[in-house]
């Protein structure tokens, strides 16, 4: 019988456990990580860019800079097209729709990304 990590191939011998598909534990793991990136490369993929423009807005907010235009933020790389969580929150007494990006709350008014704290 051979490893099923389709980066292995080793032969194991055979034993009592007749149960036994891989030569070790790391080939196991790396198995079941390969499997993993496979079915959730679309999921990873998305993680990845919303991580990208959390980078950025996060740099771009400690800076204090004021409204950020498009054109800023699309020259920082920052994907328009990636969807981030629109809620609502109580901001200066009153509701207001704002999108959410992990812990950062911002809006874009007149082509511009207003941060909301």
């Amino acid at each position: 019988m051979t490893c099923k990590n389709p980066e292995c191939g080793k032969h194991i011998e055979k034993r009592k456990s007749a149960k036994r598909c891989y030569c070790n534990d790391r080939c196991k793991n790396r198995a079941a990580y390969i499997r993993r990136k496979e079915n959730w490369h679309e999921v990873d993929a998305h993680n990845k860019v919303l991580k990208t423009n959390y980078r950025i807005l996060l740099k771009l907010k400690n800076l204090n800079l004021g409204p950020i235009s498009m054109q800023t933020l699309q020259s920082h790389g920052f994907v328009f097209t990636a969807t981030h969580k629109d809620v609502v929150i109580n901001y200066n007494g009153q509701n207001e729709t704002v999108s959410l990006l992990y812990d950062i709350y911002y809006i874009i008014e007149n082509k511009h990304l207003i941060f909301k704290d």
